[in-house]
């Protein structure tokens, strides 16, 4: 099975030059945007997450939403994001019910 992390090395060998994301206002390439993912991921392991574990992510649509994402996929872990439009009850419900190791 091909798997995301496994599609992330592959572009990170292949293309490390080609542009991977532009959000409008920050360009990555594919070995930049590898290369977060496995900083993103050894940080997130560094502090206790565990594969298995839920992060969750508080973001709009950005290039940083996509490292993360990558990032904890990367560390074994499950993305849960959170809507940044959400009232502070909303998210601290959010939050609790998704059991999030690290938000």
């Amino acid at each position: 099975m091909f798997t995301l992390v496994d599609a992330i090395r592959r572009n990170e060998r292949l293309v490390p030059q080609r542009e991977a994301i532009f959000d409008g206002t920050r360009r990555l390439t594919h070995g930049e945007l590898a290369d977060r993912a496995w900083r993103i991921a050894a940080g997130l392991r560094a502090r206790g997450v565990e594969p298995g574990d839920t992060v969750g992510v508080l973001a709009g649509n950005s290039a940083f939403s996509i490292e993360t994402f990558l990032g904890i996929v990367a560390a074994g872990a499950a993305f849960v994001p959170y809507n940044w439009r959400w009232a502070t009850e909303e998210l601290a419900h959010g939050i609790n019910e998704t059991g999030a190791r690290v938000v």
